[in-house]
């Protein structure tokens, strides 16, 4: 175990976009008692591309996503932080790895 983490956590980004209901709205109704709604998910294929800093320098963006970008805004880009993560939803692996490549093409580290 490298972390013991009492939060919502990376491993339920897939509910960000593949299901009615994400993590964070989970979490909640958790802490605070209320029932859970049946969870549907909503996507043939789900894939999520994390971001990680390569250089010091200011990431800068060349133009729009084909995925939904998760910036964290963190202060500093450094080689190996985790800065984002994209997810991407659709009904082929093929088509959503094709726009994964395109999109790191756009971004600048």
């Amino acid at each position: 175990v490298n972390e013991v983490a009492p939060r919502v956590h990376n491993s339920g980004h897939i509910t960000l976009d593949a299901f009615n209901i994400d993590q964070f709205e989970l979490h909640l109704r958790a802490l605070l008692g209320l029932k859970f709604p049946e969870q549907v998910y909503c996507s043939q294929v789900f894939l999520m591309q994390n971001l990680s800093g390569q250089t010091n320098r200011k990431v800068r963006f060349l133009g729009a996503l084909e995925g939904r970008l998760y910036w964290y805004e963190k202060n500093r880009n450094r080689p190996l932080r985790k800065m984002g993560h994209i997810n991407y939803i659709g009904n082929s692996l093929k088509n959503l790895q094709t726009f994964a490549q395109k999109d790191l093409k756009k971004i600048i580290f």
